[in-house]
């Protein structure tokens, strides 16, 4: 959980700030794919 958040916010933070959209719906899929592994 703790490296996702750091993960996200690192990459909103300044290195995609005109991809918001796109890199939410990859975030979607890639939180999805982690809770399915995890799981």
């Amino acid at each position: 959980m703790q490296f996702e958040s750091a993960f996200y916010l690192s990459l909103k933070s300044g290195l995609y700030p005109n991809c918001e959209p796109l890199f939410r719906s990859l975030y979607c899929l890639m939180a999805l794919s982690i809770f399915a592994f995890y799981d």
